[in-house]
């Protein structure tokens, strides 16, 4: 089976798409839908969208008013006085050296830090062998060892981040603080090794969108046309057979 990967791109098991079914059918099945879906995922999950404006919405407008299940008004209450305070902080400082050079030097610095916080989520949790369960066979051990990853960072960026890299780790324990993740690492050499990711292999993981429920893993479009073609081909080959009797066509 197939469905979106991580909450920016999901769609539920009732949805989700078998790759053998849908090898099996024509352009009409209800595989169609993967591709209404890349059409949709395609623009929603642009780089641009998902670390550029998205980051600005969420940030700069979600965060600022707490719509939803909030539990009762403090959460309210808390977030307007947050708003508040930020607000007169904002007016001063543009009181104080003007609105353009306020804003020429604050909102890069917002959208840098926004764009750099959303590709760390993203990547410590949808990376090519993550791993999702269904509530049944759902361990929480299971979760957050093998469901976050080990984003290897170079040391200046690890100090920048505050270890948040290990997030297998974190995950596995959240009391431990940032400060003692890497000896939790040298303690435990296993882990160390457990999803790791590098810097460089990151950048492959905004590819990765949909769930493969027959190989475990975080998949491309690209490789998904790939099966598609290949499958077409074997019944073509098949078809072909049986028809001659099993006499070679060629």
């Amino acid at each position: 089976m197939i469905c979106g990967g991580g909450r920016t791109a999901f769609i539920t098991r009732r949805r989700a798409i078998s790759i053998a079914a849908a090898s099996a059918t024509s352009i009409r099945s209800p595989c169609v839908n993967i591709w209404r879906f890349r059409a949709g995922a395609g623009l929603y999950r642009h780089p641009i969208i998902l670390f550029g404006i998205g980051p600005a919405y969420l940030f700069l407008l979600r965060q600022r008013l707490p719509f939803g299940p909030t539990g009762g008004w403090m959460p309210w209450v808390s977030t307007m006085a947050t708003n508040g305070a930020v607000a007169l902080l904002v007016a001063g400082m543009m009181w104080w050296i003007g609105v353009g050079p306020f804003l020429l030097v604050h909102l890069p610095i917002a959208m840098l830090g926004g764009a750099i916080g959303v590709w760390l989520f993203y990547v410590q949790h949808q990376f090519e062998h993550t791993t999702w369960s269904e509530e049944r066979n759902w361990s929480f051990s299971a979760a957050a060892l093998y469901g976050s990853s080990h984003y290897d960072l170079p040391i200046v960026f690890r100090w920048f981040t505050a270890n948040i890299g290990m997030h297998h780790v974190h995950h596995l324990c959240s009391r431990i603080p940032f400060y003692r993740l890497p000896l939790v690492l040298r303690r435990n050499p296993d882990l160390a090794n457990v999803g790791r990711l590098t810097l460089t292999q990151s950048f492959g993981c905004v590819r990765l969108v949909l769930w493969d429920e027959a190989t475990r893993r975080l998949i491309t479009f690209r490789e998904l046309r790939t099966r598609f073609r290949t499958d077409a081909s074997d019944r073509a080959e098949a078809t072909s057979r049986f028809l001659t009797g099993g006499r070679p066509t060629g």
